[in-house]
């Protein structure tokens, strides 16, 4: 994470020096995860994942420094692991199409469009 954090901030600092820092959201995205109990050759699939946006303003009020979603109790078998006799398989409480359909509407996607790239929003609480 510390070679993550220092890219990320680098790139930060680089958009500001180009004086863009204000026009430019960087993220990371992945509807990819991983179990946190090993199976004996490492770990299995799963859902949940944590994404990350940076941004100055993007063109946006931008709420930044928090965090967004619910963490799962991580306890293996605990009351959000489900399936598999409690091997940390978690499904995700914040989806990443409210995320991707957060980052469209920044970019001034319609509506319209929005809600034909992502045609599970519905299923989700609004707010992401």
């Amino acid at each position: 994470l510390r070679e993550l954090s220092l890219a990320l901030w680098k790139f930060q600092k680089a958009l500001e020096e180009l004086g863009v820092d204000d026009k430019v959201a960087t993220f990371t995205s992945s509807d990819f995860g991983r179990t946190i109990g090993n199976n004996g050759d490492g770990t299995d699939h799963a859902w949940s994942t944590i994404n990350l946006v940076m941004s100055k303003s993007a063109g946006t009020t931008f709420n930044g420094g928090k965090f967004y979603g619910d963490l799962p109790n991580l306890t293996m078998g605990g009351s959000d692991d489900i399936r598999d006799g409690g091997k940390g398989r978690f499904v995700p409480k914040l989806s990443v199409e409210q995320m991707h359909s957060t980052l469209c509407s920044w970019f001034c996607v319609p509506d319209a469009d929005i809600a034909t790239l992502f045609p599970n929003l519905p299923n989700f609480k609004s707010g992401a």
